[in-house]
Formats: C-alpha cells, structure tokens, sequence
C-alpha cells in the first residue's frame, strides 16, 4: 500500500492564491498608470497648445489697447485744438458784429463748430459761457475720444484676463510634468509601501488637475 508523503518543499495554496492576487494587482497598477502617462502627455500638449492661443489673444487684445489709447489721445488733442480755435474765431465774430461787417461775421461763423454755431443760434446770450468750460464744450470728437478711451480700458481688460489664462495653463502644464515624474520614478523604488504611496498621490494630483483643466475657458 503506497502512502502519499506531503510535498514539504511546495508552495501552499495560500502563498499561491497571494502571489496571484499580488501578480494581478501590479499588472492592474502598471496598465493605471501606463493609461495615465498616456493621458497625462496629451494633456500636456493641449495645454501648451491653450497656453499659446490665450497669450496670442492677450497680446492682440493689448495690441489693439495701445491702438485706442494712441487714437483717443489723438481725438483729444483735436478737441483742444478746436476749442481754441472756436475761442479765436468768435472773438473775430463778436469784433465783426460790433464793426457792423456782417458778411464778414457770417463767413466767420460757419467756420465755428457746428455744436457752438447750434448753441448761438438757440441761445445767443449764454451760449459763450461755453467757451469757459473746455471739459463740456460740445465737440463730437470729444465723445469719440471719450469713447475710445473706454474702449481701450475694456481692450486691456481683456489682456490681462487673457494673459491669467494663459498662465493657469502653464501652471497646469507643470502640474502634468510633476505627474509625469512620480509615476516615472515611482517603479525605481525597491520599497512596495513608498512606491504604492508615490503612485496613489500622482493619480490623486492628476486627477485634481484635470478638474482645474476642466473648469478653464477654451479657444473655440
């Protein structure tokens, strides 16, 4: 009768039920983490890619800021040129008038601004209070520079929002890259515990980053 010896130099079922949870437990984590370097690098592409578009939209945006600014000064200084210009001539006018030499007086006038010759006509007596007040004298290129001037304001407005755009996603951009070296040096290390430790918070930044990606304006 033959009796069966226990193999003592054998792997026990428990060992071997483990080694296989152990075995399938890594491939799981190496196919995680191989998915998010994957992700991680196309991320960090189409970041750059945002980071470049908004910095190109701030810098036009600024661009066109200096181009309203430039034309605001510009219509301001042709107020000021018409405002002493009016001063002059209804000076002339009003020596024209006193002289008698009223064809002289209607050829200075029309040469007056069409606000200040509109105010003459409807109020002849306090319409040259006008010519004391440069700030309310009623020239159209002062609402034209007063106009430009906001829009210059809201130009560069943009530009900086734009710009703080551009810049989130370059912080996102590093974000990725740190990502990207945990998981890289995590497999160095010979600990299981520091390892796993390395990994479990790469994943947890990664995922933080792309909420934050999510939730930042995109260029259509």
């Amino acid at each position: 009768m033959d009796i069966e010896m226990p193999d003592i130099g054998g792997e026990t079922s428990e060992a071997k039920s483990h080694r296989v949870f152990t075995g399938l437990s890594r491939t799981a984590n190496d196919i995680l983490v191989t998915f998010i370097i994957g992700l991680a690098g196309l991320l960090t592409a189409w970041c750059g890619f945002q980071s470049d578009q908004w910095d190109e939209r701030g810098t036009m945006s600024n661009i066109a800021a200096l181009a309203m600014q430039e034309r605001a000064g510009q219509l301001f200084m042709q107020t000021a040129s018409r405002f002493v210009l009016d001063n002059n001539l209804f000076s002339q006018y009003e020596m024209a008038r006193s002289f008698g030499k009223d064809d002289l007086a209607e050829r200075i006038f029309v040469r007056l601004s069409p606000g200040f010759q509109q105010s003459l006509k409807s109020d002849p007596v306090s319409a040259p209070a006008e010519l004391s007040h440069p700030e309310s004298y009623p020239i159209p290129q002062r609402e034209l520079a007063e106009q430009a001037r906001k829009d210059a304001f809201g130009y560069l407005q943009s530009s900086r929002a734009e710009r703080a755009t551009a810049d989130r996603y370059v912080m996102a951009t590093v974000g990725l890259a740190f990502v990207l070296l945990l998981l890289a040096v995590g497999p160095k290390l010979e600990r299981r515990g520091i390892r796993r430790s390395i990994d479990l918070f790469a994943v947890t930044a990664f995922a933080g980053l792309v909420v934050f990606i999510a939730f930042l304006p995109k260029t259509s």
